[in-house]
């Protein structure tokens, strides 16, 4: 293989490698909720999934029918058995200190068909993008987002009508099942690429530039060999130079010119010359 191929295919293989890894750490995270114990209700505590948390709980969604009996929360485990619901039908939201891209969730209503929730995505406390979804307790919503560059989402529902469901435990309310929350970042020391992927991007720069110099080394010698004819006629005498230039001059112009420039130079060459 010629080996300014292989330097270019080399080049492009580290790169790809080393960038391929960066993707990979960036790629997105799914967040379903279901490798939290003792999902009894219980809050869901601060850093999980790399997140702050405040006022969303975790529920164990088959044991809460076995216990309670049919509601909107076992609909919406779209991911079972664990879902995340607004604790006591109350505002909720998670964030995170780094900026995140929120993908897509699903929501379902607890108790209440026609429930409108307001998602709100804030950056440095400005809010950046905002929707409300209409959901009910039979099925999740599927609701994508694709938020970019916040660093928080905030919860809030209101309306709708019963459905039917007994809450045991208390009174129904504005709860809402949370699952499958799809976001890329945000980014932390467990995204942070490994030595492994520094070297590959280190290789890959380090052929880019080993080919640019070998590049600019060759279109040098080219242009140094082009140019030598020229440096070889710049050493032939000067005479002969002028007495080439004079011979073109006189066959490129007209017979009438060519005869006055002969006369023209045989008297500058008497004048120089006298017998």
């Amino acid at each position: 293989m010629n080996p300014y191929r292989w330097l270019a295919v080399a080049r492009r293989s580290a790169l790809a490698l080393g960038l391929g890894a960066f993707s990979a750490s960036a790629a997105a995270t799914t967040i379903d909720f279901d490798d939290i114990a003792n999902a009894n209700g219980s809050p869901i505590v601060a850093g999980y999934s790399q997140l702050a948390w405040s006022n969303f709980d975790v529920l164990d969604t088959v044991a809460f029918e076995n216990a309670n009996g049919p509601s909107g929360y076992s609909n919406g485990a779209v991911s079972p058995p664990n879902v995340a619901l607004n604790g006591h039908g109350q505002p909720a939201y998670f964030g995170s200190g780094s900026a995140f891209t929120l993908n897509d969730l699903f929501l379902t209503s607890a108790w209440m068909d026609g429930m409108d929730v307001q998602i709100r995505g804030l950056r440095h406390a400005g809010v950046v993008y905002e929707t409300t979804q209409r959901i009910d307790t039979t099925a999740p919503t599927h609701v994508v987002l694709d938020w970019v560059g916040i660093d928080k989402v905030e919860f809030a529902a209101a309306g709708g009508a019963l459905h039917g469901y007994v809450d045991k435990d208390g009174v129904p309310g504005e709860q809402f099942a949370l699952d499958k929350v799809t976001l890329n970042g945000p980014v932390t020391t467990a995204t942070v690429p490994e030595p492994a992927t520094w070297a590959m991007l280190t290789l890959g720069l380090g052929l880019g530039g080993a080919a640019l110099r070998r590049r600019r080394a060759v279109t040098l010698t080219k242009a140094v060999s082009a140019a030598a004819p020229f440096a070889r006629v710049s050493s032939v005498p000067t005479t002969l130079a002028v007495a080439v230039f004079r011979a073109k001059s006189t066959a490129s112009a007209p017979s009438g010119v060519r005869r006055k420039q002969t006369d023209q130079r045989d008297r500058i060459e008497s004048a120089r010359h006298p017998s």
